[in-house]
């Protein structure tokens, strides 16, 4: 068998599939699995419409996919946009043989006009190093796979999205760092920091993670989401930090390669001590404890995002269906602690 490089499909040309089926009774019902190959093409599995009254109205967004049966180790990216053509928001791991994978994201989507949006959750595969076999073959389970969103939110929402950042072997950086200034009605709010990594094992690589000799090597890192008010002196005067007691532990495999590691700070209050500023210095710790140095990635791979308020719960979700079948809609959730953090 041949490899051929991938030549991956315009943002906007996506592959769509009859993701239902007819019932006994005649009515619609969800298939539960779809076959995803390693073609490099674009794939939709759900959608969700989001109607601004006016120009500039932001939405939570959030999505998952659940990969398992992969027949090799497969590169999976899940990607969501709310414009043709505009990529917003990505998660990318490799999907290993006989185990399944959930890819999680969640961004704030910024009505860049008034209107109804749909937006969508669509997926792609390539063996990994960007390599298209067709033959190779994951299934993504429909029945727990979805995009969901909010209304529009009452606070204007701050997000961040930095360049990537190498950290070395026993190195630390701070990664995905800005600065926020809480309006005058803000008395308390929540942050959720995603940053994606990825092992450096491979001598071959991209540059800016490349690790020589090639090994088999595990990246331990241990992170921290941190919410820091500074104070008149150009100090701290109230510090918030999640997780609160200790640094968060995660192993990212040579076969995983590449991981997205969540943090939320669910309430985070504005201090109004005398010799505290509104502003707040807002970012996630990294150091490399062990094994492969690793890679934090920025701009659409991760998002660092400040919520000045609790967004509604009432969320609409519509799977995808062949173009002539009326949309089928899911039982309300809970978006509000998905906003939090992802769910096991």
């Amino acid at each position: 068998m041949v490899l051929v490089p991938a030549v991956l499909a315009p943002e906007s040309a996506l592959a769509t599939s009859p993701f239902v089926e007819e019932s006994s009774a005649g009515g619609r019902v969800q298939a539960e699995m779809t076959e995803v190959r390693a073609d490099g093409i674009e794939r939709e599995h759900a959608r969700v419409d989001v109607t601004a009254g006016v120009a500039g109205e932001p939405f939570a967004i959030y999505g998952r996919l659940v990969a398992t049966g992969a027949t090799t180790r497969m590169l999976l990216e899940m990607r969501m946009s709310c414009l043709d053509g505009d990529l917003q928001a990505v998660t990318t791991r490799n999907v290993v043989a006989e185990r399944a994978s959930v890819l999680v994201a969640r961004w704030v989507f910024t009505a860049p006009r008034d209107g109804t949006y749909v937006c969508r959750l669509t997926s792609r595969s390539t063996i990994p190093g960007r390599w298209r076999d067709a033959s190779a073959v994951l299934q993504i389970d429909e029945s727990d796979s979805y995009i969901e969103a909010t209304g529009p939110l009452s606070g204007v929402p701050q997000e961040n999205t930095s360049a990537d950042v190498h950290i070395p072997a026993r190195g630390a950086a701070d990664v995905a760092v800005f600065s926020w200034t809480a309006p005058p009605r803000v008395s308390s709010f929540r942050v959720a920091g995603d940053v994606q990594y990825t092992n450096c094992y491979d001598g071959g690589g991209a540059a800016a993670c490349a690790t020589s000799p090639a090994n088999q090597r595990s990246s331990v890192i241990a992170t921290v989401l941190q919410v820091l008010q500074l104070a008149a002196d150009g100090g701290y005067c109230n510090v918030v930090s999640a997780p609160s007691d200790e640094l968060q532990r995660t192993t990212i495999t040579r076969d995983v390669h590449h991981l997205k590691v969540h943090h939320r700070a669910d309430v985070v209050h504005v201090s109004t001590a005398g010799d505290c500023t509104r502003t707040f210095r807002i970012k996630v710790y990294v150091r490399v404890e062990s094994g492969n140095p690793v890679v934090a990635h920025g701009r659409r791979y991760s998002q660092l995002t400040v919520y000045p308020s609790a967004p509604t719960e009432r969320t609409v979700v519509v799977r995808v269906e062949p173009p002539t079948a009326p949309r089928a809609t899911v039982p309300t959730r809970r978006f509000e602690h998905r906003l939090g953090g992802i769910l096991a």
